[in-house]
C-alpha cells in the first residue's frame, strides 16, 4: 500500500505516536493516514496539497479572490505569462482588470510533510497534521485492539 498524494502526515509520525517499530503494521498505518487525510479534506471542504488550479472569471471585475489558499504563484492569465501581477497569498486577492471568461492558472496549497526536502520545507500548519495523526492513530489503535 502506498501513501496517498494528499497524505497530511507521515507513517513515522503515527508510529511515534503509537510507539510502534518501523515495519510493523505498515499497511494499516498507511491506510489509516489515507483515510484520515481524505476525511479531513472532506470536512474542511478543501485540498491542502500544493497543486495547480484554474479559476474562470465569471464577470468583468478589477479584483478576484482565488478560492484555493494560500496562493503561491500566479502562473498565467488568459494563457499569457503572469508578470508583474501582485496578489495576497493568504486571502487570494488579485488586483488587475479581468474580463468575463478570463482564465487564471495558479499554484496554491501547502507543502505536505511527506513532500518536504532540504530545499522545500513543509508549510502545512501543524494543527492540521496533528488532527491527521490523532485520527490515524485512533484508527490503528482500534484495529490493533480488535474493536474496529
Amino acid at each position: 500500500m502506498t501513501l496517498a498524494d494528499n497524505a497530511l502526515t507521515t507513517p513515522d509520525e503515527v508510529r511515534n505516536r503509537l510507539s510502534i517499530n518501523e515495519g510493523e503494521f505498515d499497511n494499516a498505518i498507511i491506510r489509516a493516514i489515507n483515510v484520515a487525510s481524505d476525511r479531513i479534506e472532506r470536512m474542511c471542504r478543501r485540498s491542502f496539497a500544493l497543486q495547480e488550479h484554474v479559476y474562470r472569471v465569471r464577470e468583468s471585475t478589477s479584483t478576484v479572490f482565488l478560492p484555493n489558499l494560500p496562493v503561491v504563484e500566479i502562473i498565467s492569465i488568459n494563457d499569457e505569462p503572469a508578470t508583474d501581477v501582485e496578489f495576497d497569498a493568504e486571502t487570494g486577492m488579485v488586483q488587475k482588470w479581468f474580463c468575463t471568461g478570463g482564465v487564471i492558472r495558479y499554484r496554491a496549497g501547502y507543502v505536505l510533510p511527506k513532500d518536504e526536502t532540504d530545499t522545500n520545507k513543509r508549510t502545512l500548519p501543524y494543527d492540521i497534521e496533528e488532527a491527521c495523526i490523532r485520527l490515524a492513530s485512533h484508527m490503528v489503535s482500534a484495529w490493533l485492539q480488535g474493536t474496529e
